[in-house]
C-alpha cells in the first residue's frame, strides 16, 4: 500500500503536468498534440498494484477524461483553452461540471435550504451506518472469540 501512495502522488503530478500541456497545446493540430497525453492517460491506471485504485483511476483517467480530451481536440465539449488554468485542470481531470458565474448573490433562504438538506442527508447516512447488520455481527463475533479464549491442544 505504501508503494501505491507514492504512485498516487506520481500519477496526480503527471496528470497535472499533462493537463497543463493540453491547455497550452497548439489549436491548429490539436489532435496530434494531444496524442501523447491520450496514450499517457491509458497507461496511468497500470501504475497501481491494487485493483481498487486501478479500476477507479481507469474509469476517471482513461475513460471520462479521455472522452473530454477527444471532444476538446475537435473543439466540442466542456473543455476550452480559454478557461483559467485551475478550472481547466479540475474539469479535465475530475468528473466535475463547471457552472457559469452569476453576478447575483444567492438568497439566504436558498443557501439555508441547501444546508438543511445536507444536514438531513448526513444524519440519514449516519443512521444507516449505525443500523447496518454486519457491524452487529462483527461485534458479536469479537465477543465470542474473547469468551472462548485460546484453544488448548492435547497431544
Amino acid at each position: 500500500m505504501e508503494g501505491d501512495l507514492e504512485n498516487l502522488v506520481k500519477v496526480a503530478l503527471s496528470v497535472a503536468v499533462s493537463m497543463t500541456y493540453v491547455r497550452f497545446a497548439s489549436s491548429k493540430i490539436r489532435l496530434l498534440a494531444l496524442l501523447p497525453v491520450l496514450l499517457l492517460r491509458l497507461h496511468l491506471p497500470w501504475s497501481f498494484s491494487t485493483i481498487h485504485l486501478r479500476s477507479i483511476s481507469a474509469f476517471f483517467l482513461a475513460w471520462v477524461a479521455l472522452f473530454k480530451l477527444l471532444l476538446l481536440a475537435f473543439g466540442l465539449g466542456p473543455l476550452s483553452p480559454s478557461l483559467p488554468l485551475l478550472p481547466f485542470l479540475f474539469s479535465a481531470s475530475l468528473p466535475v461540471k463547471l457552472l457559469p458565474r452569476s453576478n447575483s448573490k444567492p438568497s439566504s433562504s436558498l443557501s439555508g435550504h441547501r444546508l438543511l438538506s445536507s444536514a438531513v442527508k448526513a444524519l440519514l447516512l449516519a443512521a444507516l451506518i449505525k443500523l447496518h447488520p454486519t457491524r452487529r455481527r462483527r461485534a458479536l463475533r469479537l465477543r465470542k472469540k474473547k469468551t472462548r479464549g485460546p484453544a488448548l491442544r492435547s497431544h
